[in-house]
């Protein structure tokens, strides 16, 4: 029940003997799991005459009830336990209700108290998206013409990429007249289908454009679209930069912006030397669009990315003379610029660049990334002196930290002694603290219903706490931790655990923080898992921790869903070599989250020699792209190899993952737990066939 898996939960209930199934707990977890399986009429039996067996989880049961009733019926009593709840949620929950009892008035009602709740925004909602959908075929049911229409117009226009936009779209076509949707209207809405990278909902939107009433669109604007589609769905960057050339000699005036793409979509198709050429004749051809100072600047930058580290100065230095103090792109540029100086072999320039940026950083992980570059390059400089202060420094105030890890590193290579690892605590040992959950949480933990104890424990935060007076932070984090879930655990912490309380080692006083902000939840899961793929326990929560926050529900704007944020083709390839059947929703459970990302860090294991730093880069930026920054010249070390990855999204969250797997091992095991960052480049970089 706790990992998620509820055909196996079934299969476990019913084996237990005869005398525990009849206990109420176990009651109730059957009707959870029967639920979870879309078992309603099973639910409703074991729910039967529960309350008085089970009085702590009295609401429990009446919304359990609720759900199955609004499956089965009786569905007036679904209706009216919903309408009673007044969320917005739990108003549609009722109107779908009525609907299914054929109360269509008290349907529209409900709904229409929800959008008048909602009012007006500027992105479309959830629920109201919901709602909406709900009205317009409640109002068609009831005759009423205009709202349905109405209906199906907003959610056609406001919200393209929902399914629900679908039926409205053909509930509008049907209906024909004056709700067709005009040319621009289609466009719209096959900008935002591109946008979002489908390809097929792109050209499908764009056949209505030519039947649809209206002004004529110029031509270029649907080769445009059709080749953003391409661009977005990563599909075929080769025909993108075909299309998007066309639409530039199509329509003149969106030439700049259509050519700037065309170069995108050849670097990102690894075409790197004509996408250099394209953004070089951009910048010729339109010089005083926007287009021109991006394709400038990203022409250096290309490359940098090859290594071609004099060629990159020399257009680096073009642009910022060029721009001067107004480049958008300045601080990337002269970061950039610097790593070439450190890889030509002029590390005081470099040096003398870092510490500029460094002295106007704004952002404290980026300091200590230029303070801890400048320290590199004058190591490498002969200012041993300097260097050595500089590293010693960054080890003893970025304790545990990628920076604080490589720093010693560092210090190894020239000599000198690290500090200690991180500071002993100062603080005094508090008496431990004593907490009781409070009945209904504790009774849906026990039966491993951990998420719904955490979700009542969020309703009850206010009066649990506030029974811990100044030690309330501290009684939350650990009656979180209780339930082995970690997701308002970890936001609480976010809230209350401040960066100094981890600047020394655990200890009696502050070991609630460290465990509060760096959590183990599903630890038996993670555990097994961990043990079968070979890979060490910590690594996986330090991904854990950067990917969702814990949150097993989790989802992108990349479409990655659960625990470990994956993206479907890639867990579909995991499916299939581990023999398994496949559908998206499985992702957002805990035990198949967790199994799949796991055999594909094993995986990236084995591509990558066991290197953390190219593991962690390939999660998250993909194999393809660090075999691509591999085959650039480097000769300094990783951690100039982090340093120029050339996305600051990649770059940070290698940083920060490793800084978060050094203190989940930290946590372990105490220093000797703790592994050494190797700074040594790989042997070699031949890419496998089968990376995916």
């Amino acid at each position: 029940v706790r990992a998620e898996r509820w055909p196996d939960a079934r299969a476990a209930l019913a084996a237990l003997p005869v005398a525990m199934r009849g206990e109420a707990e176990v009651r109730f977890a059957r009707a959870r799991v029967d639920l979870e399986l879309g078992d309603a009429r099973a639910a409703l039996t074991e729910l039967d005459g529960l309350e008085s067996a089970l009085p702590a989880l009295v609401a429990q049961i009446a919304a359990a009830r609720a759900r199955a009733q609004a499956s089965v019926g009786p569905f007036a009593d679904a209706a009216r336990y919903y309408e009673r709840q007044g969320d917005t949620d739990a108003l549609i929950s009722a109107a779908e209700a009525y609907q299914a009892d054929v109360a269509l008035p008290k349907a529209r009602l409900a709904l229409d108290r929800v959008l008048a709740r909602l009012g007006k925004s500027k992105r479309p909602r959830d629920a109201e998206v919901r709602a909406r959908a709900l009205r317009a075929a409640l109002a068609a049911q009831m005759g009423d013409k205009a709202t349905a229409n109405a209906d199906n117009r907003w959610l056609a226009l406001a919200a393209p990429l929902r399914p629900e936009a679908d039926a409205a779209m053909r509930s509008l076509e049907r209906v024909g007249g004056a709700n067709r949707l005009s040319k621009t209207e289609h466009l719209d809405r096959a900008s935002a289908l591109a946008e979002a990278g489908s390809v097929e909902a792109t050209e499908a939107e764009l056949a209505f454009v030519q039947k649809a009433p209206g002004t004529p669109a110029p031509v270029g604007r649907s080769t445009y679209l059709r080749a953003f589609a391409l661009y977005a769905g990563r599909s075929n960057y080769a025909k993108a930069a075909e299309l998007f050339e066309r639409a530039a000699r199509e329509d003149p005036q969106s030439a700049a912006q259509a050519s700037f793409y065309a170069a995108r979509a050849l670097s990102r198709g690894q075409l790197d030397e004509q996408a250099i050429v394209a953004y070089e004749r951009i910048a010729r051809q339109f010089p005083k669009s926007s287009w021109a100072e991006q394709a400038q600047y990203l022409s250096a930058r290309l490359r940098f990315i090859a290594g071609e580290y004099m060629k990159a100065r020399g257009l680096y230095d073009a642009y910022l003379a060029h721009y001067g103090k107004q480049a958008r792109f300045g601080n990337d540029a002269n970061y950039e610029r610097a790593l070439c100086a450190l890889e030509t072999d002029q590390p005081l320039l470099a040096a003398a660049g870092f510490e500029r940026l460094a002295a106007r950083a704004e952002d404290r992980h980026l300091e200590a990334r230029l303070r801890y570059l400048e320290a590199l390059a004058r190591a490498l400089g002969n200012q041993k002196e300097r260097a050595v202060a500089a590293f010693t420094e960054i080890a003893r105030t970025q304790p545990l930290s990628f920076f604080g890890l490589a720093a010693r590193a560092r210090l190894g290579f020239v000599g000198a002694p690290p500090p200690a690892m991180i500071a002993p605590s100062a603080a005094a040992s508090p008496v431990p603290l004593a907490f009781t959950l409070p009945s209904d949480v504790a009774a849906l933990n026990r039966v491993g219903l951990a998420r719904d104890a955490e979700r009542e424990l969020m309703r009850q935060e206010f009066a649990f706490s506030r029974a811990y007076t100044s030690r309330s932070n501290e009684a939350l984090c650990e009656a979180y931790g209780s339930l082995g879930v970690a997701r308002r655990r970890y936001r609480i912490a976010q809230d209350v655990v401040r960066a100094a309380a981890l600047d020394s080692a655990p200890s009696a006083a502050n070991s609630w923080a460290w465990q509060c902000i760096y959590p183990t939840p599903y630890l038996e899961l993670v555990q097994s898992v961990a043990q079968l793929e070979g890979l060490p326990l910590p690594l996986l929560y330090a991904i854990m921790r950067q990917e969702s926050a814990f949150d097993s529900h989790a989802a992108s704007g990349a479409s990655a869903l659960g625990l470990l944020q994956l993206i479907s083709p890639t867990a579909k390839r995991i499916a299939e070599q581990l023999h398994e059947p496949f559908t998206e929703s499985a992702l957002l459970t805990p035990d198949v989250n967790v199994r799949y990302g796991a055999h594909y860090l094993a995986q990236l294991s084995a591509y990558f020699g066991g290197n953390l730093v190219l593991i962690v880069a390939a999660y998250n930026a993909g194999p393809d792209a660090v075999f691509r920054w591999l085959s650039a010249p480097e000769k300094l070390g990783m951690d100039a190899f982090v340093a120029r990855i050339p996305f600051e999204q990649t770059r940070s969250y290698v940083e920060r993952v490793l800084g978060n797997l050094a203190r989940y091992q930290y946590l372990s095991g105490g220093e000797a737990a703790v592994s050494a960052l190797n700074l040594d480049l790989p042997h070699t970089t031949v890419r496998p066939e089968d990376v995916f």
